[in-house]
């Protein structure tokens, strides 16, 4: 049963570090000692306040997040969830590089909040993951995509992501000033009938994307294309 007491001081806890980490820049890791500095690689604050925005407007039960990282994106979206839905949410949350790359600063502070029951942690790649969870049966009603910046890697994303979503579910992307990525989301606004809920002004480090899957199923043919 959930304790609204005790969902309101996790999400409290959650405006806490997020704050911190806004204000310091860095973060030393428990795993190994390590500080990092984690902008401009972490979504900047304002970015993570359009994502609680529009977890607060979507109220989505289930989230898929790829690329956890230095966890900022997921920070903001726990906290965005705790004050929606208490604990009744789950969060996916995928990355390979957790480890090496992050010395676990993500998870770290997920475990900091206290959400560790509501989210599960996948060390593996997307494009093996997400395949995975299709023949699962998984539904997800959100999804967060900050993972490989690769035009091919953002295509797989976004193409299982279209089968693993419930129709007219929304997708928050970042680093869509990139090419590659803003290349791979002009696909399925052109040939999955996907709409552009927003797009933030331009940055040259963080610029994001909110688009949402069509409210149903697209039936294709063979000949049905659309150059993007």
């Amino acid at each position: 049963m959930n304790d609204p007491d005790q969902y309101a001081h996790k999400a409290s806890i959650a405006g806490e570090i997020i704050a911190k980490l806004a204000k310091d820049g860095f973060a030393v890791a428990a795993l190994d000692g390590k500080r990092h500095d984690l902008f401009p690689v972490a979504m900047d604050p304002r970015e993570g306040m359009a994502l609680q925005d529009w977890i607060r407007k979507e109220k989505p039960a289930s989230v898929i997040d790829i690329g956890l990282g230095y966890g900022f994106a997921t920070i903001n979206a726990v906290k965005a969830l705790l004050e929606t839905h208490g604990e009744d949410f789950f969060l996916f949350t995928i990355d390979p590089y957790q480890d090496r790359r992050f010395s676990d600063l993500g998870l770290q502070f997920i475990g900091e909040i206290g959400v560790n029951n509501q989210i599960e942690f996948c060390k593996r790649p997307s494009e093996f993951i997400l395949p995975e969870l299709q023949q699962q049966g998984r539904k997800f009603d959100f999804a967060i995509v900050d993972g490989t910046h690769r035009f091919e890697g953002v295509f797989i994303d976004l193409l299982y992501l279209n089968n693993l979503l419930a129709p007219s579910s929304v997708i928050f992307l970042d680093d869509y000033q990139i090419p590659g990525v803003r290349k791979a989301v002009a696909f399925f606004l052109s040939n999955m009938q996907w709409t552009m809920e927003e797009v933030s002004e331009a940055s040259e480090t963080h610029q994001w994307a909110v688009v949402r899957t069509r409210y149903e199923p697209l039936e294709r043919t063979f000949k049905d294309f659309i150059d993007f």
